[in-house]
């Protein structure tokens, strides 16, 4: 449990959510899960127009101290300067081991992620232009899903992210019977691989290899 501040409540822009989920984007669902396991008291806005957020892109976190913060990693920050730090009982080694691992998500999942949904031609035309025209106001709903896609490159291969599920292993098995990563308590870790992990299982996508 993270230490109580006063820090005024924040405002946090999302990308809206589907299937269930909160939000449909990982790294917004990374910065909401965050905020559940430090008990960070934001104020959020799921919207389906990123242009309508406060730095033009989604997630986005709007602060008296800070101005606007656009990365999760930048959020995450912002909220543990506040006191609300889901990783403050964490040991030296723990917080090293968790360090590595986001470093692996965002460096081997996340192009994965984003070839699944916006590369691969069946998920995107049937999936993901669909969704993003569907929750567009009007008229951005006949562009946006193909600039968005116009801005997007996927470098690394589906079966090269495969492999790299693997690393988690050792430390799921490790981990035993505790319900997070390290012991009964969720880290920040915990809310990097349930972003990455969580809505692209939940997604109805026609081609789910990566699934």
């Amino acid at each position: 449990m993270a230490a109580p501040s006063q820090m005024a409540t924040s405002e946090l822009y999302c990308w809206e959510g589907d299937w269930d989920l909160p939000s449909v984007d990982t790294e917004c669902f990374i910065v909401l899960a965050y905020a559940k396991f430090a008990g960070a008291p934001l104020k959020f806005h799921k919207i389906g127009n990123p242009w309508r957020s406060p730095t033009g892109s989604l997630p986005a976190l709007k602060t008296r101290e800070n101005g606007s913060l656009s990365q999760p990693s930048d959020i995450i920050i912002h909220l543990r300067k506040q006191k609300y730090n889901a990783d403050f009982d964490l040991s030296a080694k723990e917080e090293a081991d968790t360090l590595a691992f986001i470093s692996l998500l965002e460096e081997k999942r996340m192009p994965a992620l984003v070839y699944t949904r916006w590369i691969d031609p069946k998920n995107y035309v049937e999936v993901t232009r669909r969704w993003h025209a569907k929750h567009a106001p009007f008229p951005l709903n006949f562009f946006l899903p193909g600039s968005m896609e116009e801005g997007i490159h996927a470098e690394t291969p589906v079966h090269t992210v495969l492999r790299c599920y693997g690393v988690y292993e050792p430390s799921l098995a490790e981990a035993g019977l505790n319900k997070f990563f390290f012991r009964d308590s969720p880290s920040s870790l915990d809310a990097f691989v349930f972003g990455y992990l969580v809505p692209i299982l939940k997604m109805k996508l026609p081609n789910g290899r990566l699934q």
